[in-house]
């Protein structure tokens, strides 16, 4: 209390007919220099309306109204005319800290508060409510305040003519009230400067490494999308392990004895093979010699049109069956010979090898239950090296078709046979054994189809292989790992030359048919079709790449080889299942030498991952949350209101100076 107590009494019984607060710009300062109290009031109160953005009361409103809470006050206090008791102005200096009253001023001057010159009061008074007076004059010449209530007409009047609250103050005290650490340390005025600067060094080097530290984290979540791998183990012991899908081909393209049997000579065997293989198996020769290919175009065609076949029918005719290639499939629990095993087994496909034979697409499917070679599985191949072909060197070449035995392929279910038979080969001589000793590896990607949105489907836009197998011959065709030869081999030659390779027809495909010469001219020499081929690659990988089906899994396959020498006696009984003699045999043997394989799980960046990992950096750097965040909004926005109310004002006053000016200088205008 200020004073002693018979000066607090004294007061009390006159304050009633001494002071009568007047509505002003500053009543609350006025009533107490008319007190005779001496004040110090803070040029720069603590800014308590920066987290709610907005006009704040008047300091000395605050004194007037002698309340605690200030944000509870009413506007409309400041221009309505109220009693104030010496117990009120006592209130209001103990409840404003930044108010500091002289006390050693009342206790020695006691009687000057009842001796004041009321005249001279209620002259201020005047003045301020001619002030109020001539302010709500400019405000309703803007406006119709006659249409609103008071305390409206009062707020807006408040609003238009005071802005109490600093930028400077506004980040001051967001400095000393966030959240977040080390801010607070540089703005307290009692610590020594030396420290205050140390703080500032080590909240603005905290600040530095945070910026750095969130620029890579959102880099690497949105940009480049940088996957955390996990590695597991997965043990098959239990369940088994399904073992690859096998494609097998036999080196001798086409039989002697089925060419003779049907009349085709070498040359138009050897030009037929260019429709299977590819620009790989053309001969220099042929290139260079228009007449030569003119030739065969037409024995070819002559012969497919009098024995009414297609290219397709004519390969599959000349080429040896399934029961001419495979004698016998053996696993740990059941033993196959040739139709039984070309039956339940295998299935004929052309491929840029000529007709082969895959278990891809099959519904049967073997699984290794035992680790090792005792439970692998094992093929046995008749080699005819009698059966094999003679090539016309003027045709294809002969160095590419140099090779004698069976070729074997290992490959995961999401390949077509065409593919296959070009990935993962393993070629048999006569008269040899092979084994192949497989571990696995899977890449489990299915986190990067995921939508992280709250709101969006929990299920991946990848497939998985059941998802696989329901798809069609030509969506599967489209997928990640068949699109080159797809593009290749059919969607480039039906865009240019409007037919397809027989390496990559569907079953009951419409389009025509590439003959020899078409794969010769756009395949061999002819840019357009590699033009087609980079383009749509480029497409697909820019702006087509949600069109192409992704898999969920990537499966590596990882082959280790083993040669052996064959005994032929030993296989004597296997010579009765040929109808053939003089027979050559060759054997593969595929296992799992451990039954369980390793899995790499990529977890990508989501959302909710950045946020976590970008909350946790500003915890580490400046122990800052998200709440930090939104303080740190509202002051800016706060702020920047400021600033643009300034700044249209200070161009409202400017033009409307020069707009004077003019008018007075050109009184006709």
């Amino acid at each position: 209390m200020i004073g002693g107590d018979s000066n607090t009494s004294a007061i009390n019984s006159k304050r009633k007919s001494m002071l009568s607060v007047v509505c002003g710009e500053d009543p609350g300062l006025s009533v107490l220099q008319g007190l005779g109290v001496s004040l110090n009031l803070d040029e720069n109160p603590p800014a308590y309306d920066t987290m709610y953005p907005g006009l704040m009361p008047h300091s000395t409103e605050l004194l007037t109204l002698g309340v605690n809470q200030p944000t509870e006050l009413s506007r409309d206090n400041v221009f309505r005319c109220t009693e104030l008791s010496r117990d009120t102005v006592i209130q209001s200096t103990e409840l404003n800290p930044w108010v500091t009253l002289n006390k050693a001023t009342t206790e020695k001057y006691p009687n000057d508060l009842e001796n004041k010159d009321t005249t001279k009061q209620e002259g201020r008074d005047q003045e301020r409510n001619e002030n109020r007076d001539e302010k709500t004059k400019k405000l309703e010449g803007k406006m119709n305040l006659s249409k609103i209530s008071k305390g409206t007409r009062e707020r807006l009047i408040v609003q238009a003519t005071d802005l109490s609250l600093s930028a400077r103050a506004a980040l001051r005290d967001f400095c000393s009230n966030t959240t977040a650490h080390g801010f607070n340390h540089v703005t307290q005025e009692d610590l020594h400067v030396l420290l205050r600067l140390f703080w500032l060094v080590v909240t603005l080097v905290s600040l530095g490494i945070l910026l750095s530290v969130t620029y890579q984290v959102t880099y690497a979540a949105f940009v480049s999308k940088r996957p955390h791998t996990e590695v597991t183990y997965r043990d098959q012991s239990r369940d088994g392990l399904p073992l690859p899908d096998m494609t097998i081909c036999s080196l001798s393209r086409f039989w002697k004895s089925k060419l003779k049997e049907h009349g085709v000579g070498t040359s138009l065997a050897s030009y037929l093979l260019v429709a299977v293989g590819g620009p790989e198996v053309i001969s220099h020769t042929l290139r260079t010699d228009p007449r030569r290919i003119r030739m065969l175009r037409d024995d070819l065609n002559t012969y497919l049109k009098e024995n009414n076949l297609t290219l397709s029918q004519m390969i599959t005719m000349l080429s040896p069956t399934c029961e001419d290639v495979v004698l016998a499939c053996f696993t740990d629990t059941q033993q196959l010979f040739r139709s039984q095993c070309c039956e339940k087994v295998f299935t004929s496909t052309i491929t840029t090898m000529g007709l082969c034979y895959t278990t891809l697409n099959q519904e049967i499917k073997y699984t290794q239950n035992i680790s090792g070679v005792i439970g692998g599985y094992r093929v046995i191949f008749s080699t005819n090296l009698h059966e094999y072909m003679e090539y016309d060197p003027n045709v294809v070449s002969t160095i590419s078709l140099a090779e004698a035995g069976i070729q074997v392929s290992l490959s995961n279910f999401d390949l077509t046979s065409t593919v296959a038979a070009n990935t993962h080969v393993i070629r048999i001589a006569p008269s040899t054994a092979a084994s192949v000793a497989l571990s696995v590896t899977k890449i489990d990607h299915t986190e990067k189809y995921l939508q992280d949105w709250p709101w969006a489907s929990v299920l991946p836009t990848c497939v998985l292989e059941s998802g696989y197998r329901a798809l069609s011959e030509q969506q599967q065709a489209y997928t990640q790992n068949n699109l080159y030869f797809t593009l290749l081999y059919r969607h480039c030659l039906l865009e240019v030359a409007q037919c397809s390779a027989v390496a990559v027809r569907f079953t009951n495909d419409t389009t025509d048919e590439c003959l020899p010469d078409q794969i010769l001219y756009y395949l061999g020499d002819n840019k357009a079709v590699q033009q087609c081929l980079h383009h749509n690659l480029k497409m697909f990988d820019l702006k087509m790449r949600d069109s192409v089906i992704q898999m969920c899994y990537t499966t590596t396959i990882t082959q280790q080889l083993s040669y052996t020498s064959l005994i032929m006696d030993t296989l004597r009984e296997l010579q009765t299942l040929s109808s053939l003699t003089n027979v050559t045999f060759s054997m593969v043997n595929i296992y799992y030498s451990q039954l369980g394989y390793t899995e790499y799980y990529e977890r990508y960046p989501t959302f909710s991952s950045w946020f976590s990992d970008l909350g946790g950096q500003m915890g580490l750097f400046l122990g800052a949350s998200f709440i930090t965040l939104v303080e740190l909004l509202f002051t800016v926005c706060y702020v920047v209101r400021l600033v643009v109310y300034k700044g249209t004002r200070a161009v409202y006053l400017k033009a409307k100076c020069c707009f004077t000016r003019f008018r007075d200088t050109n009184p006709s205008t």
